[in-house]
């Protein structure tokens, strides 16, 4: 794959698990890929 690199790797993993925190902590995730789930949820802005 052209992105992949250890580093690039790495990040992913991170940016993962940091969006399923911000969610059971109660919040939108920074990285939200689908915004039509926003009227569905009843989460916090960051």
């Amino acid at each position: 794959m052209a992105w992949y690199s250890v580093e690039a790797e790495a990040e992913l993993r991170t940016k993962t698990a940091r969006n399923v925190a911000e969610v059971l902590q109660g919040y939108f995730p920074k990285y939200l890929v689908n915004k039509d789930v926003k009227v569905k949820l009843q989460l916090k802005e960051q």
